[in-house]
């Protein structure tokens, strides 16, 4: 494992027993996280019986909404890195009684992700330096017309770049480097897919894409 991973193994590590109690402090700069996150689910139109992928699930905070939509039929397949963050995404899923949701412990830029009918990142692509063949993979195992969703942050145009190091402590507790100012992952949920939109919020500091499978 290189070290820009390891340092991401040990940042999750250390949060994720409270990681859904301090991503609430985002609200303290006025994302709207919950909103959000709603957002990002909608945009997968989703149907009873589905299967998703939750790429980058974390503790499991995007399940409730989707088993809303795909029902006791569907299906959940949440993928983490981090065994500290499926940890608390299990007892999760324990406390809830959920029978429908697998959790599997894998690097996204090497998951095999299996037939389905939606998959989302939420606040998780952009830490992938390999996000552009992630979501090639993604699309390869989608259902056609089903889509892929993203949601993450990006650098907007109009931000000075000599004022980049002014967000770093916003996003670094979070996993978070200046590295990923160059990643663009909606660019590839264009590229490989059909009927993609882009949508910015919170002054282009936020990105919402979604794309459908060929």
């Amino acid at each position: 494992m290189d070290a820009a991973k390891q340092t991401l193994v040990d940042v999750f590590a250390k949060r994720a027993r409270n990681y859904d109690i301090t991503s609430n402090f985002m609200y303290a700069a006025g994302m709207r996280i919950a909103r959000y996150r709603r957002m990002s689910v909608d945009f997968l139109d989703l149907r009873p019986g589905d299967t998703v992928v939750d790429a980058g699930c974390g503790t499991g905070l995007n399940f409730p909404l989707i088993l809303d939509r795909i029902g006791p039929t569907g299906r959940i397949i949440g993928v983490d890195f981090s065994g500290e963050m499926l940890a608390q995404a299990e007892r999760r899923v324990a406390r809830e009684g959920w029978t429908n949701v697998e959790l599997i412990q894998a690097d996204l830029e090497t998951f095999e992700f299996p037939p389905c009918d939606g998959i989302i990142a939420f606040l998780s692509i952009t830490l992938l330096p390999r996000y552009d063949e992630t979501i090639a993979r993604g699309y390869a195992a989608l259902r056609p017309g089903r889509r892929w969703v993203v949601h993450d942050y990006k650098l907007p145009g109009w931000w000075p770049e000599r004022m980049l190091h002014l967000l770093e402590p916003l996003i670094k507790p979070f996993g978070g480097s200046m590295d990923m100012a160059a990643r663009r992952p909606w660019e590839s949920i264009r590229r490989y897919g059909v009927d993609a939109a882009v949508i910015d919020r919170y002054f282009g500091f936020a990105v919402f894409a979604y794309g459908s499978a060929r």
